[in-house]
């Protein structure tokens, strides 16, 4: 890019763009939990499931003291990390949602740079890290933070995987899809998304990396297997049931319909992204366009995570439509 007062090229260094993205996403953040002083929208789920944990020695107990008595059976993982907070757990359901919500940014950037390069790359880090993030902040909701993380890390780790085509590189996002699937009830469908549109659509022959996607499944499966043996032998196999069909089950036609730009809080850049959709389904770069699209119909998916490949898309509107005749 040239300067705007005179013709030498501006230098920018290369993690700058993702350094000011963070910072900028950390205020954006935090300022809504400073103002507040209480964790926002808390109904003390997770804080007491991390008291009772706590109580117990770590060893999860039978049942939660919340609301009376419910089983102790929600995905385990932010529940630990809350419980292993050195302090005061109702700190600790204000600090870590903002520095999940905030990590969020460079895992966006790191996905979208291997699937599309570092220019939209950088403009995504941007646009997601000015997303309105309450979702993830609402009810110091450390899970549904964390298993997001853990889903953008997995998938491009896998990108990453099904190009080295080894077997140690699926370890890492082996139990990294394992530990989403094990954070949120949410996870399960979008997490199967994510990996799908990574093997399949990310430009590498789904033919030659099967063994990897084999591989990384696989290890998901042991990871989340042993969280459903435990949850099953304890509680039987009705309580995961019903937990895992109790998020986002609406039919299709009434997500379809309820769906909308405010849904993301992306009203501002809607038709930056439309214009990246464009243009990659022009240039038949399918992985993106079909994530957006399988995230919006596949039950049990949120419709909050659309904001990661709404973001992308901008990247690419910028790096590939508006940024080319300003150079």
């Amino acid at each position: 890019m040239r300067s705007l007062f005179g013709s030498r090229p501006v230098v920018i260094p290369g993690n700058a763009p993702l350094i000011v993205a963070t910072g900028l996403g950390l205020i954006t953040r935090a300022m809504p939990v400073a103002a507040s002083a209480f964790p926002l929208g808390d109904g003390a789920l997770f804080l007491t499931m991390a008291s009772d944990l706590r109580a117990a020695g770590f060893v999860a107990p039978l049942m939660s003291s919340y609301n009376g008595g419910i089983p102790f059976a929600y995905p385990p993982v932010g529940i630990y990390l809350l419980a292993l907070w050195p302090g005061d757990l109702f700190v600790a359901e204000r600090v870590l949602p903002v520095l999940i919500s905030t990590a969020l940014i460079p895992a966006v950037w790191l996905l979208a740079r291997s699937l599309v390069g570092p220019d939209a790359a950088n403009a995504a880090g941007f646009a997601f890290a000015f997303t309105p993030s309450g979702w993830a902040l609402l009810g110091g909701d450390v899970p549904r933070g964390l298993w997001l993380l853990f889903a953008l890390l997995a998938t491009w780790q896998t990108v990453e995987a099904c190009r080295r085509r080894t077997a140690r590189a699926a370890v890492v996002p082996g139990l990294l899809a394992g530990f989403a699937c094990v954070t949120h009830p949410a996870a399960p469908p979008a997490m199967t998304v994510f990996l799908l549109a990574a093997w399949l659509l990310s430009g590498l022959s789904w033919r030659r990396t099967w063994p990897e996607i084999a591989l990384i499944a696989g290890i998901a499966a042991v990871v989340s297997g042993i969280w459903v043996a435990y949850v099953s032998a304890r509680y039987g196999l009705g309580t995961l049931v019903a937990a895992a069909t109790s998020h986002y089950t609406e039919p299709l036609v009434e997500r379809l319909l309820a769906f909308g730009s405010t849904d993301l809080g992306l009203d501002l850049i809607t038709g930056a992204a439309l214009v990246g959709f464009v243009w990659l389904t022009a240039a038949r770069q399918w992985l993106v366009p079909v994530l957006m699209v399988a995230l919006l119909i596949v039950p049990g998916s949120d419709l909050r995570v659309l904001a990661v490949p709404t973001a992308i898309l901008v990247g690419v509107a910028w790096a590939r439509v508006v940024r080319p005749p300003m150079e």
